[in-house]
């Protein structure tokens, strides 16, 4: 299964929740319109909803349905390829360290069924007893699209849990740099080239390794458009480089604690 390389991302126009009786909630496209984006044009928003997720799972609320508003304006994060780091000949596939599904390794038509659950038949051959997965999930993908890529698959899901997950661990990191503490953050499955006019540019193979990208280019950036209120650890969106704050409310409360703390420090 080799994995395909973008510069622009697709979604379709809705998404549902669809409950799995043994895997669980899923994401799932019930739209028939594609739409064709860039993600690097919209990295603010991006970043800024998953952001937020990643603090609402933190407090310990139920995002659910605010994983299918995040699908519903950007699509899918791709999970289906974004994980897979490589295939064997006994047709098992490795996936990243720190992936979503909780394993390291998976046979293809496990695979296959995790992320095909309601649809057996456009990713499976079966003859008697056997059965095993197609070299490309997306086999009988409508001519006209021309990107035969299983993520993009009118059948393919995503559980929310995935969505959860990711968003959860990109709050926590974001938190960790801004404490000043060690973290790591890999880029997987991206590709870079320069251009001829000296600048580079990203290929990636889903959205959650594009946004990948854009959370590290945030990270290393001197002035960046997202940041985490000093205070209450909300992110917000500041154009100022010296903004340390999502609010003055939060401004003030934080020089009134830090005051009233001098003081007893003093006495």
């Amino acid at each position: 299964m080799a994995l395909l390389y973008f510069e622009s991302w697709c979604k379709y126009d809705r998404y549902k929740l669809k409950q799995h009786k043994e895997k669980g909630l899923y994401l799932c496209s019930v739209g028939d319109e594609r739409q064709e984006y860039n993600p690097f044009e919209r990295r603010a928003e991006i970043l800024f909803a998953l952001f937020n997720l990643g603090m609402l799972v933190k407090q310990g609320k139920d995002i659910v349905e605010k994983t299918l508003d995040f699908t519903s304006r950007f699509g899918f994060l791709g999970f289906g390829q974004a994980v897979i780091e490589l295939e064997y000949e006994d047709c098992s596939i490795k996936f990243h360290h720190g992936n979503p599904f909780g394993v390291d390794v998976m046979h293809y038509t496990d695979f296959a069924d995790l992320i095909f659950p309601f649809e057996k038949k456009s990713h499976r051959i079966i003859k008697g007893n056997e059965s095993k997965a197609t070299i490309l999930f997306a086999i009988n993908y409508e001519k006209n699209n021309r990107i035969p890529c299983a993520i993009f698959h009118p059948e393919y899901c995503e559980q929310s849990a995935w969505t959860i997950h990711y968003a959860a661990y990109l709050y926590q990191t974001l938190l960790k740099f801004y404490d000043g503490n060690a973290f790591e953050h890999r880029l997987w499955n991206v590709k870079t080239y320069i251009r001829e006019d000296g600048k580079q540019k990203w290929q990636f193979d889903s959205l959650k390794s594009a946004v990948d990208i854009m959370f590290l280019e945030l990270l290393q950036s001197e002035a960046p458009i997202i940041k985490l209120c000093k205070r209450c650890r909300k992110p917000y969106v500041s154009q100022s480089k010296k903004s340390q704050y999502c609010s003055a409310s939060c401004r003030n409360v934080y020089h009134v604690k830090r005051s009233r703390q001098k003081k007893r420090s003093c006495n």
